[in-house]
Parts: structure tokens; sequence; C-alpha cells
């Protein structure tokens, strides 16, 4: 099933958001770029309040059609994590599905993960 989201700027990005079994998925498909920094780390921050409120174990975000990201809109997974370990024994894990063929992906979620430690799950 499919859940509203904050209504994204630009057709460069769209993200759908669906609930799965124990969790939320977001999944991302274009790019992340100057068009749309704002509205993603606002799409990010109601994915958290989302996902908090409605209690969830995981939230995967699903990555492997977002061709593109800068460094602001990466910026916003930091934040996010951040929040997420702010939650303590409330905190959820956030899955990343990465696509192996997208150069990006291979440095920048290997950073997340570190930053992420326990939280984040790379797939």
């Amino acid at each position: 099933m499919e859940l509203e989201l904050p209504q994204a700027p630009s057709d460069v990005l769209k993200a759908t958001l669906t609930h799965s079994g124990p969790g939320l998925v977001l999944t991302l498909v274009g790019a992340a770029d100057l068009r749309v920094e704002s509205y993603f780390e606002s799409l990010l921050l109601a994915l958290n309040d989302r996902s908090k409120n409605a209690g969830v174990e995981n939230v995967t975000i699903d990555l492997r059609e977002l061709t593109f990201i800068n460094s602001a809109c990466l910026k916003s997974f930091v934040v996010l994590i951040s929040e997420v370990r702010q939650l303590g024994d409330k905190a959820y894990t956030i899955t990343l599905w990465q696509n192996p063929a997208v150069s990006w992906q291979q440095r920048s979620i290997k950073a997340l993960k570190a930053f992420g430690e326990e939280l984040v799950i790379v797939k």
C-alpha cells in the first residue's frame, strides 16, 4: 500500500513510500540534486516522523534507481541517521538497497554505513 509523501518540486526525483511487514520502504528514482535539496531533507525528516509514530522496526531506502546525489542531499542521510540514533531504545534500523552499477553509491553508502554503525544495513 502506497503512503502519502510531500510533493516533489521537480520531476527529477520520484519518491514512493510503502508499508511492508514490520517496516516502511522508501523508493527513490532519479537524481537528488540542487533542484530538490530542500525537498530531500524534508522527505527524510518526514520519513523519520512517520517511522517513529508507527513504531517500525526497520526502514528500507531503495537507492537502486537513484542515479545521482549531491553532497547536500547526502548530508540529509547523515541527519536522518543522527535523528534515529537519538531515539535510543526506540531506534529502528535503516536498510539501504544499493546498485553496484551506480558509481556514487559504492563510496557514499560505505561512508553512511561507517557513520551509522549498527543502525545501517547495506544490501
